[in-house]
């Protein structure tokens, strides 16, 4: 069994699967919900620091999105900025 970037037990489906549920739940405008999700992907911004296409880039994405979704355009405009100048 692989290990997902945060050391815990998963394999590709586990990352994905994780990826999915923090885009989904950027959806959720519950307070408690929207505060851990930020939290969450916050934390997950070293992702959106890599230059041009790399192999945590379908990562980078959703959490681009899901940031700007819960009013951080910042890092989605950056993700966009790099991949026209990657």
């Amino acid at each position: 069994m692989g290990h997902n970037r945060g050391g815990g037990p998963a394999g590709e489906g586990g990352v994905l699967l994780h990826r999915q549920a923090l885009y989904l739940a950027s959806y959720d405008r519950e307070t408690d919900v929207a505060s851990w999700i930020t939290h969450t992907l916050h934390r997950r911004r070293d992702l959106l620091a890599q230059r041009g296409w790399s192999p945590y880039w379908a990562e980078a994405r959703p959490t681009a999105t899901a940031l700007a979704r819960l009013g951080d355009p910042q890092p989605l405009l950056g993700f966009i900025d790099q991949g026209r100048h990657g």
